[in-house]
């Protein structure tokens, strides 16, 4: 074999990816069977903020308390109109954001997109009945 060839290691895990470590891949492994345990955690119906916290991960908001699968969002700049229908759908990987899909009067349909956690917290907050529950009322507003 020609000298300038090398062997090279790579560790794969289920999802396809190559690590350069057995320790890389035990890590995203690790991390890939707690983003399966967090989106069966949302499709059960916990709070964004009761998913971050069994991950041990920081919750950017108190707002996110009520913040669940079934809670609608207003994201005034994908639709025509200020009804709620955005839902959180599915965490990322990494846990940094999630997949919010729904149709709330956008011109083109239903629509969907991968937005951070910390703009899931500004739209929670500016969708009407949301943002009034973190300065005292309990009671979870549209679903």
């Amino acid at each position: 074999m020609d000298e300038r060839i090398k062997t090279v290691t790579r560790y794969q895990t289920p999802d396809g990816d190559l690590h350069r470590t057995p320790e890389i891949a035990e890590y995203c492994l690790f991390e890939s069977d707690m983003l399966g345990t967090c989106n069966d955690m949302l499709n059960a119906g916990k709070s964004i903020a009761d998913i971050l916290r069994h991950a041990d991960r920081k919750v950017p908001d108190e707002i996110l308390e009520y913040v669940t699968k079934d809670t609608k969002l207003v994201i005034s700049y994908w639709q025509c109109q200020d009804t709620a229908g955005y839902q959180p759908c599915r965490f990322l990987k990494g846990l940094v954001g999630m997949f919010v899909y729904g149709n709330a009067g956008c011109w083109s349909g239903p629509y969907g997109n991968d937005v951070k956690l910390s703009d899931l917290v500004r739209y929670a907050k500016a969708t009407p009945g949301i943002g009034a529950l973190s300065i005292g009322n309990k009671e979870a507003p549209n679903g």
